[in-house]
C-alpha cells in the first residue's frame, strides 16, 4: 500500500491518487493479521491483495489468521491476487481457504497456492473459482493436485505464466492433455512443469500439435518419456530458455531437438559446459544460459545419457568451439574398490558430435576419469573425434600417472598428424 502516505499529504493529493485507482494499480493488502471486517470499510471499494503465509505462532493465531482471510476472500469481486502458502500442519487451513473459493473472482489475475507437505498433496475441488478464471494472468501451484485443471485452463486465455511445482500423482496431467490446455492459452511466455514422482505414461498415437505462440522460457522436471511425448505435440517459435531435468537415463530425445529446431530465437551455441558429480550432471550453452539440461542418475548412467543427448542435437553441436568437462562432489575415483566408473565408450560417445571443438578443459577432479578416452584418441581412426582439437587445457598445473601419459600420446600423435595438439 505504497500510496497510503501520499494520501496523507493534502486533500488535493488524495484526490489525485483515489480518482485513478486502476491505472495506479491501488490495492488494499490483507495478510492473516488485517482485521478486515473492522478496517476494510474505511477505505474506497479498491482491489484486495490477499496475503496468507504460514506463521509458527499457536493454534489461536492460527485461527484468528484464517478468519481474516477468509472474510477478504468472501469479497471476491474485489480480489485480483491471492498468494496462500501453508505447512505441513495446515491441510485443514488450505481445504478451508480454497472451500471459500469455489464461487468465480471475475478480478484475479494472480494466484498462488503452495502446500508444504511433503509427500502428502492437498486436493482442489473441481468447483474451484467457479471452474473458471478469465481475468488470471500468473498461476503458480507447489505440491497442489488439481484434477480439474486441465479443464479449467481452456478458461484462463489471458495467462502469461504457468508453474506446476511438485506436482503430485494424484494430480497427474497426461503429455495428451496438457498440450490440449496449453493451445488454448496464446498469451503464454512462462511454463514450468516439475513432477514430484515418476509415473510410467503410454503415449498415444495422435500427434496433434499446439503452437504455442508466446513462449519464451520453458522448465520441465520428470521423466524423459514424458518431456518427449509433450514437445512432439507442441510448437514455440519464439522460446529463449530451456531447461530440463530428466529422473531417468536418457536414451533417444529426437523429440527435443525437434521442439529446438522450430525455435526461431534459439540459437546454436559457440560452446558447451559439462558438470559432472556423483548423482548429477548439467549440461549448459555458452554464452548465453538459455539452455540447461540436468539428468539424475548415477556416474555411469550420466555420462551415457549425456552422450545420448549430445547424439541427438549434434546439429546444433556441430559449431561448438569450446568443451568444459567440469567435475564437483566427487567421491569417487577409477581407484574406488567397489564402484563403477565410465569407460572409454562412454566418454568417446560423448565426444563425437563435437566435430568443431577447438579447446578442451579438463578439470583436475575428472582427469583421471576422461584419460582413458584421451588415449583412444592416439590410436588409429581416431582422428573422426575432436577432428579440429588446438588446444587441450588441464587444470592440474603438473599433472602425473596415467593423465600425464595421456596428454603426452595425444601431443606427440597429433603433432604427427596435420592437426598439432597444445597442452597448457
Amino acid at each position: 500500500m505504497w500510496w497510503r502516505p501520499l494520501i496523507h499529504v493534502c486533500r488535493r493529493w488524495r484526490q489525485i491518487v483515489f480518482s485513478s485507482p486502476r491505472s495506479l494499480h491501488l490495492v488494499i493488502f490483507c495478510d492473516p493479521n488485517t482485521p478486515v471486517r473492522k478496517s476494510l470499510n474505511i477505505w474506497p471499494p479498491f482491489l484486495i491483495s490477499v496475503y496468507h503465509h504460514d506463521d509458527p505462532d499457536g493454534p489461536d493465531e492460527r485461527s484468528q489468521g484464517t478468519e481474516n482471510t477468509v472474510a477478504a476472500l468472501e469479497l471476491r469481486d474485489r480480489v485480483s491476487d491471492i498468494s496462500i502458502d501453508i505447512d505441513s500442519m495446515g491441510e485443514a487451513i488450505l481445504e478451508g481457504l480454497a472451500a471459500a473459493m469455489l464461487e468465480p473472482f471475475p478480478e484475479l489475475t494472480y494466484l498462488y497456492l503452495a502446500y508444504e507437505g511433503g509427500d502428502i498433496a492437498t486436493v482442489i475441488p473441481d468447483a474451484f473459482l467457479g471452474g473458471s478464471a478469465p481475468s488470471l494472468q500468473n498461476l503458480e501451484l507447489f505440491n497442489v493436485a488439481f484434477p480439474a485443471l486441465p479443464v479449467f485452463l481452456l478458461s484462463a486465455t489471458r495467462l502469461t505464466s504457468l508453474q506446476l511445482w511438485n506436482i503430485p500423482m494424484t494430480g497427474y496431467i497426461s503429455p495428451e492433455a496438457m498440450a490440449t490446455c496449453l493451445a488454448a492459452l496464446p498469451s503464454l511466455e512462462i511454463l514450468c512443469i516439475e513432477f514430484q514422482l515418476y509415473l510410467d505414461h503410454s503415449s498415444s498415437s495422435s500427434l496433434t500439435r499446439a503452437i504455442l505462440p508466446s513462449l519464451t522460457s520453458f522448465h520441465f522436471d520428470g521423466a524423459v518419456e514424458y518431456s518427449e511425448n509433450l514437445v512432439a505435440r507442441i510448437d514455440a517459435p519464439i522460446l529463449r530458455t530451456l531447461s530440463m531435468t530428466f529422473v531417468d537415463e536418457v536414451f533417444r530425445i529426437p523429440q527435443l531437438y525437434r521442439f529446438l529446431s522450430c525455435a526461431e530465437k534459439f540459437e546454436p551455441p559457440n560452446g558447451v559446459v559439462v558438470e559432472v558429480s556423483y548423482w548429477q550432471v548439467d549440461l549448459k550453452f555458452t554464452p548465453s544460459d538459455n539452455f540447461k539440461l540436468t539428468i539424475d542418475c548415477d556416474l555411469v548412467g550420466q555420462v551415457s545419457s549425456v552422450a545420448a543427448i549430445c547424439r541427438d542435437l549434434s546439429p546444433l553441436l556441430s559449431r561448438v568451439e569450446r568443451l568444459d568437462l567440469h567435475g564437483k562432489d566427487l567421491s569417487l575415483s577409477p581407484s574406488s574398490e567397489g564402484n563403477t566408473i565410465p569407460d572409454s565408450l562412454d566418454w568417446l560417445g560423448l565426444f563425437y558430435p563435437f566435430i568443431a571443438v577447438q579447446s578442451l578443459y579438463v578439470s583436475k577432479i575428472l582427469g583421471p576419469l576422461v584419460a582413458p578416452a584421451l588415449e583412444e584418441l592416439t590410436k588409429e581412426g581416431s582422428a573422426a573425434v575432436f577432428p579440429k582439437l588446438r588446444t587441450l587445457f588441464m587444470e592440474e598445473l603438473q599433472p602425473t600417472g596415467s593423465v600425464r601419459e595421456a596428454i603426452e600420446a595425444i601431443v606427440a600423435t597429433r603433432w604427427l598428424s596435420d592437426h598439432p595438439v597444445t597442452f597448457q
